[in-house]
């Protein structure tokens, strides 16, 4: 720490910050007493450190997003009822349980719930609806319909990609999986060679404007699914430029109901922090954009 400081002084003299790749080599270093904390802790680790008297686990919702989006800029997704019938015809909220095993939850909007202006908690949840699914493809002309879903090498993702390849066959929608190494999978992105991918987001900035905007706004350089639509960008611009209060809390409601008509990607999980310490520590803040604080961190004798 630096003593010279002007403000309260750190409670411990030296932090040190260690890079331990390995999930599970990270729960045993906690385990141990090879470290005060650890992060972030897997679900593979979660009740052994839960069940450990000596360690304490922290958890809070995160203000990150992964999604499946559509190419927009290509037939047939184009269409918004294609992008309805596959949202349609995919149980979101069985696909997270099975893949993220009680951690998280499926969003109900692309605004987090942990971020300002967020109508997560308003939204219904996500219901499957087989028959709705393969009435809205009849309606858009669809038939043998066969699309390539992207994914980077994640093993949660790949195992979503695996569900919802079961799940697209049960409405007549015939999908490869493809897995690519996360250089080749960004450059195939933005090079809208894609139909489907997986994808995350993370809000850094607490503010409904980071959450949607770096994901839908036209211009864009992280906007894989290609959406160009003047209103969206129309209350984007609207928000940022509205003080907070009142008006900017209904502009970014009104967004967020605008974007879930619209569809441009299925919401698939909003993931949580989850840290491992041990019972001595006191003061460390877990956060939700994972910037975790050490400032009042101490280790009580």
């Amino acid at each position: 720490r630096f003593d010279g400081y002007w403000g309260p002084k750190a409670k411990v003299a030296k932090l040190e910050v260690r890079s331990v790749p390995e999930p599970t080599s990270r729960a045993i270093e906690l385990e141990t007493g090879g470290v005060d904390i650890a992060y972030p802790i897997t679900t593979n680790d979660i009740k052994r450190i839960e069940e450990n008297k000596n360690l304490v686990l922290y958890r809070v919702p995160q203000t990150s997003v992964t999604y499946m989006g559509f190419n927009l800029s290509k037939k047939p997704f184009d269409d918004v009822r294609v992008r309805k019938a596959i949202d349609l015809a995919l149980d979101t909220v069985g696909i997270q349980a099975a893949v993220y095993r009680g951690v998280g939850k499926v969003p109900n909007s692309l605004v987090p719930g942990a971020v300002k202006y967020s109508i997560d908690a308003e939204l219904p949840k996500h219901e499957q609806d087989v028959e709705a699914a393969k009435k809205l493809l009849e309606e858009a002309g669809i038939k043998d319909l066969r699309v390539e879903i992207w994914t980077n090498e994640r093993k949660e993702r790949v195992d979503s990609a695996t569900i919802i390849q079961a799940q697209l066959q049960e409405v007549g929608i015939t999908s490869e999986i493809k897995v690519l190494e996360w250089g080749a999978y960004l450059s195939g992105l933005q090079e809208k060679k894609h139909d489907m991918f997986l994808l995350g987001w993370v809000s850094t900035v607490p503010d409904p404007n980071f959450a949607v905007s770096g994901l839908l706004e036209s211009t864009s350089g992280t906007n894989f699914t290609f959406t160009n639509d003047a209103k969206l960008d129309e209350y984007l611009a609207k928000g940022r430029s509205t003080p907070d209060g009142e008006e900017r809390a209904n502009i970014y409601k009104e967004l967020q109901l605008y974007i879930n008509d619209l569809r441009p990607m299925v919401y698939l999980h909003n993931d949580e922090s989850i840290a491992g310490a041990q019972k001595n520590v006191k003061g460390f803040e877990i956060r939700s954009n994972e910037v975790h604080s050490f400032r009042q961190a101490s280790l009580e004798e």
